[in-house]
């Protein structure tokens, strides 16, 4: 069962002329049957769900089409949902929208008592102290309309919490850091804030099952493709299906004395192929649509569901951390400063709080971890360059940085790194040996760059333009 819906055209041959997708932008959850009515015309769609069992989202769902007027899309924003009073707040309608493109009446209402605005923003100030509601309501010209309301909180201003690196990307073997803690009412950290009152934890995600840090959270891209895939129609985490659940594949094969590249291809292999006899007689299908890097992906992810965590650790709200958990070679991960703060509250709301949250991965880049890549591929684990081609990641914080280095091979030409673009400054180049054939570790002093930046390797080789030059990795130094 797949999670979408297909149109078939047919000739007067009943050949297939073309295939269309029928709601691409809709999520549907395994449907199994579908039907028009005799009676309204609509669409009628069963889904079964995601799992083998009973399933929550299971659902009967209605299409109707529509070919006249639609109605539009109310969308409300404020610059601010919280503080004390008075507080004069600013909310606009300006991202409302009509798929028609018909133009829009603007209706605005405080705690359900109308305002006389008509425009697409508006502004407020709140003398009394609670939770106001303030609603906005779209119409078009044939009277078609919709609303969305937001919460305004007014007796109370929201804690603000800031994690204080200076480098927000990478960690070494030492972390110093402070965290600064403000709010309105209560004051700031050490001065009306006690420290006690700030909660700060650091945490160790080994880096297992394809853990990404996408922009500041944890994306494990194995666990997104077994989502995205019909692996839970037959499979669940921790109850037995129609499958083994995975927490019982991951412990089966967690244990085992082979080596953990040879399980994860052979079961990376099994998903596309199929099969059984493995976990009893029902029959696995096949999965022709992943690749094996998709299925080494999920199959990661499932095995990490056995990794025993280390603890979280509470800290203090400043000081300098000496950090230990990485130092297995291969499980780097990710070390995650977690700091919050509740406040101590205002009449009639009640207390407020904030968290901050920094992310740092190990201090060396992997072929895989380049989010785009221009004639360049990944092959056994390395970055394969020609002359021209390069690889780009976003965000990578430079601050404290004073030298990266590089392990490719000889074969003559340079590396050169770039920030923000590839004509952007170049802050470190690479000049490989021609007469050395083996990969080579190679070290470049780094330009001084503060703050996020996007880095751009580039290979120029114009004695061999079509001669390949593996890259292992880039590594980053304080």
């Amino acid at each position: 069962m797949r999670n979408w819906l297909k149109v078939v055209h047919l000739d007067d041959d009943w050949q297939v002329e073309k295939i269309d997708d029928l709601m691409p932008s809709e999520k549907f959850n395994k449907p199994i049957d579908l039907a028009f009515s005799p009676l309204d015309g609509a669409l009628y769609i069963l889904e079964f769900g995601v799992a083998w069992g009973p399933n929550p989202e299971a659902r009967l769902v209605r299409i109707e089409y529509n070919a006249g007027n639609r109605n539009p899309v109310a969308l409300l924003e404020a610059d601010k949902e919280s503080g004390k009073e008075p507080l004069t707040v600013s909310f606009s309608g300006r991202l409302s929208f009509d798929y028609d493109h018909d133009s829009l009446k603007f209706t605005w209402s405080v705690d359900g008592k109308k305002m006389n605005g008509t425009g697409p923003d508006e502004k407020f100030t709140f003398n009394i102290p609670g939770i106001h509601h303030v609603g906005l309501t779209v119409t078009d010209p044939s009277g078609l309309g919709s609303s969305q309301e937001k919460e305004i909180k007014v007796g109370n201003s929201a804690p603000g919490i800031s994690v204080i690196l200076k480098n927000n990307t990478f960690y070494w073997d030492t972390l110093q850091y402070r965290i600064e803690v403000r709010d309105k009412e209560d004051g700031i950290l050490g001065n009306g804030i006690s420290p006690d009152a700030v909660s700060v934890t650091l945490a160790y995600e080994p880096e297992t099952g394809g853990l990404k840090n996408n922009n500041g959270r944890l994306v494990n891209h194995g666990e997104v493709l077994l989502n995205e895939n019909d692996c839970k129609a037959c499979h669940s985490l921790k109850e037995k299906s129609v499958g083994p659940d995975f927490f019982s594949v991951a412990h089966r094969y967690s244990k085992t004395a082979e080596k953990d590249e040879k399980i994860i291809g052979l079961l990376a292999n099994k998903i596309m192929t199929g099969g059984s006899g493995v976990w009893g007689k029902s029959q696995m299908s096949a999965h022709p649509q992943l690749n094996s890097d998709q299925t080494r992906e999920i199959v990661k992810y499932i095995l990490s569901l056995d990794v025993e965590k280390p603890p979280v650790k509470k800290i203090a709200v400043s000081g300098k951390l000496y950090l230990g958990n990485h130092q297995t070679p291969g499980k780097e991960g990710f070390y995650i400063l977690q700091a919050s703060y509740a406040d101590r509250g205002g009449k009639p709301i009640g207390a407020l709080s904030a968290t901050a949250q920094r992310l740092l991965r190990f201090s060396k880049l992997y072929p895989e971890d380049f989010d785009r890549l221009s004639d360049m591929k990944v092959e056994n684990h390395a970055l394969s360059a020609i002359h021209g081609s390069y690889a780009s990641i976003q965000g990578i914080d430079l601050s404290g940085v004073a030298q990266i280095r590089l392990r490719p091979p000889g074969f003559g030409g340079a590396f050169e790194v770039h920030v923000d673009s590839l004509i952007g400054q170049r802050i470190a180049v690479f000049l490989l040996n021609p007469n050395v054939k083996e990969a080579q570790e190679l070290s470049s002093a780094v330009a001084q760059v503060e703050g996020k930046h996007d880095l751009y390797l580039l290979y120029i080789n114009n004695s061999l333009r079509f001669q390949q030059a593996p890259v292992e990795w880039l590594y980053f130094k304080q």
